[in-house]
């Protein structure tokens, strides 16, 4: 068995099949202390020998990097997304136990399916707030301003505004300085050219 991050910590940046197969078996690895039924066993009785793909993220064993050397052709990128959908599946839509560790929308009142239950793995269903991780349906978290916790959610409209409004009001405030200062310029060029009275040449009658 080899550990990737410590033969060289670059090395999955470099090889974007390894990052590949790291993500997946990184949402496993979240998924996972849902399950809360004998299903963990049946996990690993399918894997067998490959067991170790639901216990760590940059554990590999030899066959698995000789396997990913194959390219497209490769099994194991197919063996872990397999992996990951029965799981997710099974937490979700299948088994009540482990459905059941679900959370509710947090918007409460404002969710629009509050009998659905939710986890944080739902990446594609699922926003979370960053400051107390408390998780949201998508479209919920889009109409919300502020978490429960206080964390504001969404810029502040009012402030947006006044700063649009500010850059506006100093726009058209260089305007009237541009046409004072051209008028003052204007006129201190006709000062320059004006004759005085006293200067005109006079007839005597």
């Amino acid at each position: 068995m080899l550990c990737v991050s410590a033969v060289n910590p670059f090395l999955s940046s470099k090889v974007p099949a390894l990052n590949h197969i790291m993500s997946i078996r990184k949402r496993i690895t979240i998924m996972l202390p849902y399950v809360h039924c004998p299903f963990r066993k049946t996990l690993n009785k399918g894997l067998s020998t490959r067991r170790h793909l639901l216990e760590s993220t940059d554990f590999f064993a030899l066959r698995d990097l000789i396997d990913l050397s194959k390219g497209p052709f490769a099994a194991l990128p197919a063996i872990v997304e397999t992996v990951r959908k029965k799981i997710l599946e099974h937490i979700t839509e299948q088994c009540l136990v482990c459905c059941d560790v679900g959370v509710p929308c947090n918007a409460r009142q404002a969710c629009d399916d509050t009998s659905s239950l939710i986890f944080p793995f739902q990446e594609d269903e699922v926003n979370k707030c960053r400051t107390c991780g408390l998780v949201y349906h998508k479209r919920c978290f889009s109409r919300l301003s502020n978490c429960h916790c206080g964390t504001q959610l969404k810029p502040n409209k009012s402030s947006a505004e006044l700063q649009v409004s500010g850059k506006k009001s100093d726009s058209t405030s260089v305007l009237p300085l541009r046409f004072l200062s051209g008028l003052f310029g204007k006129t201190k060029k006709d000062t320059e050219t004006t004759i005085l009275m006293g200067s005109l040449p006079t007839n005597d009658l």
